[in-house]
């Protein structure tokens, strides 16, 4: 047998195969299955953080209105000891105002995604604030 007609077999039996075919597809969409996983990480770390500091907020915020904290430079020395992930860049405000413990906190995003999915997210900041009368 000659080579071309070892070629055309070849490139006929090539061409009525299609084992490979669902290959080309897995390739085109593999990249949008990535992102959209990153994207549900990045999101779901930030919902799980602000829940979080929320948490600490509420928690030092009661702490302060029962008299366990004296001063408003202790609740936010407080928030900040109990957040130490974020302790670096977080901003931290309480105030008493007419017997209400107001605190509000500040995170960048920067600090809690993890895979940086969408890069202009990182601009952003979460802020959470907690009210709170005080009741001595």
């Amino acid at each position: 047998m000659r080579s071309s007609s070892r070629c055309n077999v070849f490139l006929k039996r090539f061409r009525r195969k299609d084992d490979g075919a669902a290959t080309v597809e897995a390739v085109i969409w593999l990249p949008l299955f990535i992102f959209l996983l990153a994207l549900a990480v990045d999101v779901s770390m930030t919902f799980h953080a602000h829940s979080r500091v929320l948490r600490v907020v509420q928690d030092v915020n009661r702490a302060f209105s029962v008299g366990r904290i004296e001063t408003p430079e202790e609740a936010e020395a407080m928030v900040a000891a109990l957040l130490p992930d974020f302790s670096a860049n977080i901003v931290v405000d309480t105030q008493i105002t007419d017997g209400i413990i107001g605190t509000r906190v500040q995170v960048p995003v920067s600090d809690i995604v993890i895979l940086g999915a969408v890069p202009d997210w990182a601009s952003l900041a979460i802020n959470v604030e907690s009210y709170h009368y005080a009741e001595l």
